[in-house]
């Protein structure tokens, strides 16, 4: 599957709507912005949670194995967009999208772009999320003993599952498996060394 820019755009709009079906109808519009590798990677990087995952070892060259490629900055979900009626952003790195995806075939990629997608939108609309989930939200602070960075991440892993159907999400899980395989297996070798 090649992908184009527009596709990125065209996938987002399928999500949008999805979103508004079954999770919250949207109070703005939501579009991709474009950012070349090396500025996202620079956020990557200094990224307080990633920072962590760099000292803990899990990565070792994080320029080679990071196959992250969306993200929304605080600036981009800002209550000020909502009273203004700007859209709401979410940023994607194209040439390492391109590059991780490009062994999957187009139902794949498809399935996995929705739920990074919908990953995204849940940071978004968190605020309205956890108040329309606390029970979800709660679960996900106590799975993580109060750290809300990491609640954040858990909770918007559970949103996708609500909106997309469970052969949508099977989809997701191999593809995010392959991409980030050699990050989890070293993750679970530090666990293990740790005893954890």
């Amino acid at each position: 599957m090649k992908l184009v820019r527009p596709l990125f755009q065209q996938i987002l709009d399928d999500t949008i709507e999805l979103f508004s079906k079954k999770i919250l109808p949207l109070p703005n519009k939501v579009e991709v912005r474009f950012q070349s590798k090396d500025e996202y990677m620079e956020a990557v990087k200094s990224n307080p949670l990633i920072q962590q995952q760099i000292q803990f070892g899990f990565y070792t060259d994080i320029e080679k194995e990071y196959v992250g490629f969306a993200v929304v900055y605080a600036k981009d979900k800002f209550e000020m967009k909502k009273l203004l009626g700007l859209p709401y952003i979410i940023t994607i790195c194209d040439e390492i999208a391109k590059e991780v995806l490009k062994p999957f075939t187009s139902t794949e990629v498809k399935a996995y772009l929705t739920h990074v997608y919908l990953h995204e939108m849940t940071h978004i609309f968190d605020k309205w999320l956890k108040e329309m989930l606390p029970d979800v939200w709660e679960s996900c602070l106590s799975q993580t003993n109060g750290n809300e960075q990491m609640a954040n991440e858990l909770f918007a892993e559970h949103i996708p599952a609500l909106a997309m159907g469970d052969k949508s999400v099977a989809l997701y899980k191999d593809v995010e498996k392959k991409l980030w395989s050699k990050i989890f297996n070293r993750m679970e070798q530090i666990r293990k060394q740790r005893g954890l």
